[in-house]
């Protein structure tokens, strides 16, 4: 009987953090998209507000990264990581054009993250 109820705790415990992962993933991703968004529209109307948002991108990354890292796959991290850098670096330089298409890089990245965790047919098998 102990053996069922150590199984059971385990699956429970299984589940919860696959879902605490899910969700943090989720979360994150909806509030990185929303800023990346505004940087697109910012970028694409020259405003100086783009550098602002580039850093409110990566500072929302930075302190999200460390909880993301025990879930997700580092190499996903890493495209994620380059592509910030790469927007930071466009929008020191006032570079608006390229800034707008990092952002569309940065977003897919995102959006394959979130895909990649998410519960599917297509994840289970």
């Amino acid at each position: 009987m102990t053996k069922i109820w150590t199984a059971l705790g385990i699956t429970i415990l299984i589940f919860t953090l696959a879902f605490t992962e899910l969700n943090l993933t989720k979360d994150t991703s909806d509030v990185l998209v929303e800023i990346i968004e505004k940087t697109e529209i910012s970028a694409k109307n020259n405003s100086n507000e783009t550098e602002s948002l580039c850093g409110d991108i990566k500072g929302l990354w930075d302190k999200r990264k460390f909880e993301l890292e025990l879930f997700l796959p580092h190499n996903e991290m890493d495209q994620i990581d380059i592509s910030i850098e790469n927007l930071k670096r466009y929008c020191e330089i006032g570079n608006f054009e390229k800034v707008y298409i990092e952002c569309g890089i940065l977003k897919n990245y995102i959006n394959s993250m979130v895909d990649s965790e998410g519960i599917n047919f297509h994840n289970l098998f």
